[in-house]
């Protein structure tokens, strides 16, 4: 294994960031966190010093043309997603952006032409599948005495956010 770690810029420092996908990347032994950006200063200074990045901004663009970034992770509305995602690729970097990548397929299709162009990757949080009620619930399925899928009832919830993006 290579001892070359990518440095990453991370976009966003809202509670699910701080608490899901910060962690998770102080986990990663290939990748270190060198810079956090958001529009609140406080956070973006809280998540830099608790997670160990270098430096802080409030504006991406400074980011980008200060950091020497191997990828930039951005997690916020999907709106932000396809606005600064499309930046952070306009720099040929590759992003991860939190589900869903934008509201629109026409808007996706957009990050992933940008991406495409960039010749560099985009990839889109969506872990869910991997959940140990999912895989239990297949794994039931999947099974002889189970008998086959007969029907299936689905809900969408949003938990405890009534209006999530205009929604």
């Amino acid at each position: 294994m290579s001892s070359k770690q990518a440095r990453i810029g991370f976009v966003g420092a809202g509670a699910h960031a701080t608490s899901q996908l910060y962690p998770s990347l102080a986990q990663a032994s290939s990748a270190k966190l060198v810079a956090v950006c958001d529009l609140r200063a406080e956070r973006a200074q809280r998540n830099a010093k608790r997670f160990g990045a270098d430096h802080w901004y409030t504006d991406i663009e400074v980011m980008l043309d200060r950091e020497e970034l191997d990828g930039v992770c951005i997690v916020g509305d999907p709106d932000m997603h396809v606005t600064l995602g499309l930046q952070a690729l306009r720099g040929k970097l590759p992003i991860f952006v939190e589900k869903p990548s934008a509201l629109t397929t026409k808007e996706a299709q957009r990050l992933a032409d940008a991406a495409r162009k960039a010749g560099v990757w985009g990839m889109v949080a969506f872990m869910k599948r991997h959940a140990a009620g999912y895989t239990l619930a297949k794994d039931i399925m999947a099974s002889p005495a189970f008998g086959g899928l007969q029907q299936v009832h689905l809900q969408f919830t949003q938990g405890e956010y009534p209006d999530l993006w205009g929604l």
